[in-house]
């Protein structure tokens, strides 16, 4: 297995090193006597924004001056002209305009209520601490002195609600980003190789990918240190889009709510380059119609992976899964592994070894005889349409496998066929895969400890050898009984 291709595609069209502005305006003193009302002093603007409340801008230094206060702020009518009996849509603050005595500016804006802001420039230039207590649409920030942060941390209630232009271009490093709500379509994209990294990102609402490639999406250079998102990753319709990405490491991930693929090709996915630490899921791990939507997926090691509900394939291939290169850790799904219309749907699988993966409940009654739920309460392994899903693949070593429920496959000729070597080709439907010593055969086939406490559908389990079922019973502890 071979997830380069995910760093190529998810990075190819990542934000660049933002350029340095040219000239420099000079710094001008604010004199008092042309000092217009709404702009109260040096360091702070105020205006009536679109809600009817009294905004206020507030930076760290005294900055602004009546000459340069119209070029820096632009509003969607008016001007900073001393009255605040127009209601105004702040559309952009520009820092650049303010120079190199900028650098390191923090940047606060307030109101009684969410204010909207469109834009922070400050192409070329490193900030401090910037906090929007309302909806940003977008910010630029960084140059080439990558060891300096490019944002010290980036606070907002909200990323995109506005629509338009949401697109941040951040050249360097961020301590911290958090969104006090929802990512809705927007994207930050941060450059700077290795630098361009995240330390913290918290979402304490959703992120929302939309029909736009890339739309939705935290995609960083350099790593990210630890994620937590509240609510739920949603893919949408453009590629990459509902994404957290990195041609880096990934230190941890929480996810409270769900994993959900959409019509994308990686659409409602955590994915990296690099090593993911661990990852919890509240919810499931759900894929959608796009190819490898609905993924947690690395092009190195992983894990270990803790889903509270069911990983789902979808209709695309590859949706729904759980996929490492060089490794997993271990996985732990409390209810069921489900495969999906989608070829390799609902899939657990490696390019190296899993040190243990554990589906189902143990001990929970065993379903009854006939269909089996797919609400995300089946405990076990259930495959689906789709050639391949419901799989738990390993192209080296599987350590132990404890099933709570059921193993049913119902689709294929040698569905439920138990472990079996990888280099043969992927499992059937419903089945565990370990184990290949490189040649075409097959070679070493280790399969590590397995329990099982349910039932093993399929109809190569017919019991035409009786020796096999033999087998089964002295090593599953469970009933088996043929699939349909």
């Amino acid at each position: 297995m071979n997830l380069s291709a995910v760093s190529r595609r998810l990075f190819r069209s990542l934000a660049r090193p933002l350029r340095s502005s040219g000239a420099r305006a000079a710094v001008e003193p604010l004199e008092a006597r042309i000092a217009p009302a709404s702009l109260a002093s040096a360091t702070q603007v105020t205006f009536l924004d679109s809600n009817g409340d009294i905004a206020t801008v507030t930076i760290s230094k005294p900055l602004f001056t009546a000459a340069n206060i119209n070029k820096v702020f632009t509003f969607d009518t008016g001007s900073v002209d001393g009255t605040l009996s127009t209601r105004q849509l702040l559309e952009t603050i520009d820092i650049d305009i303010l120079g190199y005595a900028a650098t390191g500016l923090n940047i606060s804006i307030t109101a009684a209520n969410p204010v909207d802001v469109g834009y922070i420039n400050a192409s070329g230039l490193h900030l401090g601490t910037v906090n929007v207590v309302g909806d940003l649409g977008r910010i630029h920030a960084g140059n080439f002195v990558y060891a300096t942060p490019a944002i010290q941390s980036l606070t907002v209630d909200s990323l995109g609600a506005q629509g338009g232009n949401i697109a941040s271009l951040i050249s360097g490093y961020v301590p911290s980003i958090t969104v006090n709500g929802d990512i809705d379509q927007a994207s930050i994209g941060l450059g700077g190789g290795a630098f361009g990294h995240i330390g913290s990102l918290t979402v304490t609402g959703s992120v929302y990918g939309g029909p736009a490639d890339f739309s939705g999406s935290i995609r960083t250079q350099g790593g990210i240190g630890s994620v937590q998102v509240d609510g739920s990753i949603f893919g949408g319709g453009g590629a990459s889009s509902g994404v957290i990405g990195t041609a880096g490491p990934i230190g941890s991930v929480v996810v409270e709510g769900s994993v959900v693929g959409g019509g994308g090709t990686f659409s409602g996915a955590i994915l990296a380059t690099g090593a993911i630490g661990k990852v919890r899921i509240n919810g499931d791990i759900t894929g959608g119609t796009g190819v490898d939507s609905g993924q947690i997926g690395t092009a190195s090691t992983l894990g270990p992976v803790i889903v509270e509900s069911s990983v789902q394939g979808g209709g695309g291939q590859l949706s729904g899964v759980i996929l490492s290169s060089g490794g997993i850790k271990s996985v732990s799904i409390a209810n069921g592994l489900v495969g999906g219309g989608g070829a390799s749907s609902g899939q657990i699988g490696t390019g190296g070894n899993i040190g243990s993966v554990t589906i189902g409940s143990v001990g929970l009654p065993i379903p009854a005889v006939g269909p089996l739920p797919l609400d995300g309460t089946f405990q076990g392994i259930e495959n689906g349409v789709g050639v391949g899903s419901g799989t738990v693949l390993a192209h080296g070593t599987i350590g132990s496998v404890t099933i709570g429920g059921d193993i049913n496959g119902s689709f294929s000729a040698t569905e439920g066929d138990g472990i079996k070597p990888a280099a043969a080709g992927p499992p059937a439907d419903g089945g565990l895969a370990a184990g290949y010593g490189g040649d075409a055969g097959g070679g070493r086939h280790q399969r590590g400890r397995r329990h099982h406490g349910g039932d093993y559908l399929g109809r190569c389990l017919q019991w035409r050898h009786p020796q096999r079922r033999e087998h089964w019973d002295r090593h599953y502890r469970g009933s088996a009984r043929a699939g349909v």
